[in-house]
């Protein structure tokens, strides 16, 4: 009796000691105190028997001296707070947590994370049978992450219609791509397309060079599979495969329907001109694709890039996308327009005389747009005045465009008034 006295004497003094303090500071008291006081054990055990908030209390403690028992009666506490932050402190001790099918839907989902994330597979490896059993297909394939490799060899072909396969890249790479390799090697050309969709994500997140294995054995021959965002990681390993993945002839049509993400796209531009050129070639009638292309490549290179990609084109009658032009180097721009001035569909139309010598050199663009600045119309001045900016700020003159730059000051003054959109090339009057 004098014991019981005693202990329920140090619970009210822990509890009185803790009470006025804020929650990290008591946490951190309470810490402190289970890891000095010689009588926590029977402290504990009568919080034990109190409510949730003591029970707390004793769970804590428990944790901080890796106390086996504590955690384990915590675990069949009847406050689902309480059991599982204890279930979740178990398995990080390797305390035995009892038998799993006496557990909630969610606890066992707290459970498969938690062991998921800590990968303890000789732990998984003895629940996933009995979870299988008693809840499916479907939970075991929760739980399959965690497990051994030998477990997931064993398991997968079984469980892979109910995972998501990226699950097990981060620990189970290696059978991850057996068991794909394995499935594309034995399906027909026809059905891999099924199996990319459901592997790719997973696949293109392994091993860079494993991962291009399987592209270029079995993609399927029109397309690429996966995100392209994913293919940047590919490219800063081997950016000559990518681009022979991408530039193969079947896949051209897939190939312009699509703009390759920016991350891939300066992953692609470390390459020669001369593996480039296969790829600017597919995006020839693709202008907002080749545009970010040439502009992800050095502007010294551009211009070669640039007309090699056209070399088997009759350019006589072409009219570049004003996004091409925007990032031709000057000397190319400047061509480009003089070239388009001398055609016959533009030359009858004065609005688009005055848009194609905004491209032209400073001094030859504002000789040219002189006429539109001294319209009587306010609409065509403020066009001409916009693409006179435009003209200046492409000179890439800090004087503002050629000589002392008095054009282009007034010029930004006055269009910053006027301000009415300017068409690009293509577009119609």
């Amino acid at each position: 009796m004098g014991t019981m006295i005693a202990v329920l004497t140090a619970t009210r003094s822990l509890l009185t000691s803790l009470d006025p303090l804020p929650y990290s500071v008591r946490m951190s008291r309470l810490v402190e105190w289970a890891r000095a006081a010689p009588d926590r054990v029977q402290v504990c055990r009568d919080l034990r028997e109190q409510g949730p908030y003591e029970r707390h209390l004793a769970l804590v403690a428990a944790m901080a001296t890796r106390d086996a028992e504590g955690v384990a009666a915590a675990a069949r506490d009847p406050q689902p707070s309480i059991r599982g932050a204890a279930l979740t402190a178990a398995l990080r001790a390797d305390i035995p947590i009892g038998d799993i099918t006496d557990r909630s839907a969610m606890e066992r989902r707290r459970v498969y994370r938690s062991l998921r994330r800590r990968y303890a597979p000789a732990a998984a490896d003895a629940l996933i049978s009995e979870v299988r059993a008693e809840f499916g297909d479907e939970e075991a394939a929760t739980l399959l992450p965690a497990c051994g490799d030998d477990t997931v060899r064993a398991l997968l072909p079984d469980l892979e219609h109910a995972l998501r396969l990226e699950r097990l890249v981060r620990w189970h790479e290696g059978p991850l791509l057996e068991r794909v390799r394995e499935r594309l090697a034995a399906a027909p050309p026809e059905l891999r397309a099924r199996i990319w969709a459901e592997a790719a994500a997973a696949v293109l997140r392994c091993d860079p060079a494993q991962a291009l294995d399987l592209l270029e054995r079995y993609a399927p021959e029109e397309s690429l599979p996966g995100p392209l965002d994913a293919y940047g990681r590919l490219a800063a390993h081997d950016p000559v495969r990518v681009a022979r993945l991408l530039t193969t002839p079947g896949r051209a049509a897939w190939l312009r329907r699509n703009v390759l993400p920016p991350a891939l796209l300066r992953r692609l531009a470390v390459l020669p001109t001369d593996e480039l050129v296969p790829l600017t070639s597919r995006f020839r009638e693709h202008s907002r694709a080749l545009a970010a292309l040439l502009d992800a490549v050095a502007p010294a290179r551009r211009a070669d890039l640039y007309d090699r990609a056209l070399s088997e084109v009759d350019t006589a009658m072409l009219i570049p996308a004003a996004e091409i032009m925007e990032v031709l180097p000057a000397a190319v721009r400047i061509r480009e327009a003089t070239r388009v001035l001398s055609l016959a569909k533009i030359q009858e139309r004065e609005a688009e005389v005055r848009l194609w010598s905004a491209y032209l050199a400073w001094p030859d663009a504002s000789a040219a747009l002189d006429v539109a600045l001294r319209s009587g119309d306010a609409d065509e001045r403020a066009h001409g005045y916009a693409l006179l900016v435009q003209a200046a700020r492409r000179s890439r003159d800090p004087r503002g465009g050629g000589g002392d730059g008095r054009a282009a000051r007034p010029a930004a003054q006055r269009a910053g008034r006027c301000s009415p959109r300017t068409r690009q090339p293509g577009s119609r009057s």
